[in-house]
């Protein structure tokens, strides 16, 4: 039997129209902007930094919530889902990310039977119920898995397997946790969590391993239903990207091809063609980097 805690452990989002809480959380004092992009930012006694630009008033107010923040205000007294609502409904949020974390251990202490290796390998075996693909794990200097990766890292689309009780000095496999991070449904999430679904059931939504009792025991076997909302928005995303890669396909290589051609040099020796690539990359990064804040 697992005893698990539920909790949200990190959440960004930007407003245009914040307002103060001072009453609530005390007041604030100057502080170094996390983000280069802003030129100014508070922290508050809970740790939440806000930051801004007067110089670039496009640029919307930025808050950062991190783990420790969270724990703050709830000593305070309020509940996540108070949290939540009150960012949508007084801060007019719109949320960036927002991470979910699932804590569980063995009530008689013994090994933990959903260990990262075995997120890791499941999920290679095809055993994970999931679009998310899988990325590099973390291991130690025995190459033995610390941390697995089910989603892309870099994109900060990913559910995170890792030995949170190695983290703080106790034994190997003894305590586990399971983290949910989604930039692109960070809404959704924020929503789910204002209306009190149980996190496990959000995790289902987007991740499960249903042959595992592990997983069963401690996340659940109920998924939370998909809204009308993310349904449409996730077929109007498939259908703008199908139609760019067709416009690339159709359009730009046979365009390339052309001008490659006209060069008379092989495409290997070409230029022009590695700095395409480089442009590429750079654009595809700077998209990645946007993503992040």
């Amino acid at each position: 039997m697992y005893i698990t805690k539920q909790h949200v452990d990190y959440i960004t989002f930007t407003t245009s129209k914040f307002k103060r809480f001072d009453d609530v959380i005390g007041e604030p004092e100057p502080c170094r902007p996390l983000i280069g992009n802003y030129s100014s930012a508070h922290i508050y006694p809970t740790g939440m930094v806000v930051q801004w630009n007067k110089d670039k008033p496009s640029l919307k107010t930025h808050i950062t919530m991190t783990g420790k923040t969270l724990d703050n205000m709830r000593t305070i007294g309020f509940t996540e889902s108070e949290i939540i609502e009150h960012l949508q409904s007084m801060q007019r949020a719109n949320f960036k990310r927002i991470d979910l974390a699932i804590t569980s251990h063995k009530k008689d202490g013994s090994m933990h039977g959903f260990l990262p290796h075995f997120a890791h390998f499941a999920t290679l075996s095809g055993w994970c119920n999931t679009k998310l693909t899988l990325d590099k794990p973390v291991t130690d200097v025995n190459l033995n898995i610390e941390t697995a990766y089910i989603g892309k890292r870099k994109q900060r689309e990913y559910l995170r397997v890792y030995d949170k009780g190695l983290e703080l000095g106790g034994l190997a496999g003894e305590i586990i946790r399971i983290e949910l991070e989604r930039h692109s449904v960070a809404n959704t999430i924020a929503r789910d969590v204002a209306n009190g679904i149980p996190y496990g059931q959000v995790i289902n939504r987007y991740i499960s391993f249903p042959n595992s009792p592990d997983w069963n025991e401690i996340v659940g076997t109920v998924a939370a239903p998909r809204t009308r909302v993310d349904i449409d928005k996730e077929k109007n995303e498939k259908k703008e990207n199908d139609r760019l890669w067709s416009w690339l396909f159709n359009s730009v290589a046979p365009a390339m091809a052309k001008a490659l051609y006209n060069e008379d040099c092989n495409i290997e020796d070409s230029v022009n063609a590695d700095r395409f690539s480089s442009l590429v990359a750079e654009h595809y990064n700077r998209l990645v980097d946007k993503n992040l804040i």
